[in-house]
């Protein structure tokens, strides 16, 4: 199995923030459901959230050390630093957005994909009951003639006022996230496109989740003006 290497976006440690020594990971922003089906062959966007549970803050220098299961098996991991001159408290959360994860050599099956934390440069970990967070990762067979939702839509990207989403299978669900992890739009309806108005958002990147038959794909989309 490759190894899965991963990228901490500094905008996001400075939008929410990671913590101290007893730093757990508490779930997914992405993929956005408890089970995610994907077909062979195909890519994984993972953003994972941490939060320090204390009981101090983590400074610049520091670093949290993460390791990435499949199916039980190890999968990459490493240490990650707090930017240097970041001062962040207790109780605030850091989403940890990896590369994109290719899973061509992963066989067709059912696997748990869990990110868990493994202390910090600041300690051992006090708490394991909080470390690891999981989801239920099902690979598919592929078909060259296949139609998913993974194929959709959302222009303009950077969008202005509207985002279009369009997809060539019917979707249930649009969810937007900013990039500390709030939900800041949501729609329920059977559709295959929908127009988001984002005239009143701010600037900045944003994950955009549709969900319908018991999938859930994902793009980034940018706000700028």
């Amino acid at each position: 199995m490759k190894k899965i290497t991963f990228l901490i976006s500094l905008f996001a440690v400075l939008a929410i923030g990671v913590k101290a020594q007893d730093v757990g990971v508490t779930g997914f922003l992405v993929p956005a459901t408890p089970t995610y089906t994907l077909p062979a062959n195909g890519q994984l966007e993972v953003t994972a959230i941490l939060k320090n549970f204390g009981p101090a803050a983590l400074t610049g220098g520091a670093t949290v050390t993460v390791a990435v299961t499949i199916g039980g098996e190890p999968a990459g991991g490493g240490d990650l630093p707090i930017p240097t001159g970041m001062t962040v408290a207790v109780d605030q959360q850091v989403q940890i957005p990896f590369q994109t994860i290719d899973l061509s050599t992963l066989p067709v099956g059912s696997y748990d994909f869990c990110v868990a934390t493994a202390g910090t440069s600041l300690g051992a970990d006090p708490d394991f009951s909080n470390d690891q967070s999981c989801f239920t990762l099902i690979v598919g067979p592929t078909s060259v003639n296949e139609v998913s939702m993974d194929q959709f839509s959302a222009y303009p990207n950077p969008a202005n006022d509207i985002v279009n989403v369009v997809s060539p299978v019917a979707f249930e669900t649009v969810r937007l996230f900013d990039m500390t992890g709030r939900e800041v739009y949501s729609y329920t309806g059977k559709t295959l496109s929908h127009q988001i108005n984002v005239a009143s958002f701010q600037t900045g990147m944003y994950f955009l989740v549709i969900e319908g038959n018991n999938t859930t794909s994902t793009k980034k989309v940018s706000i700028a003006r």
